[in-house]
């Protein structure tokens, strides 16, 4: 299957993504900002990303426009 990052500053909703992502068979990655996302991005080369838009230090589009 599919590894899939998400990068989302909300521990609930990160862990339920993981959750139901792993139970369809994904490898998922998890980060708390759009920084750390951008270092994983680099070395996992995930082939999806779910991206949160307001998060603290690197914003989702600020991470975005970067990518």
């Amino acid at each position: 299957m599919a590894t899939i990052l998400v990068i989302d500053d909300s521990p609930p909703i990160a862990l339920m993504l993981r959750e139901m992502l792993e139970l369809l068979g994904h490898r998922t990655l998890i980060t708390e900002n759009g920084e750390e996302g951008l270092l994983l991005m680099q070395s996992a080369s995930p082939d999806l990303i779910l991206l949160d838009i307001m998060m603290p230090m690197m914003n989702g589009w600020s991470f975005y426009d970067q990518v």
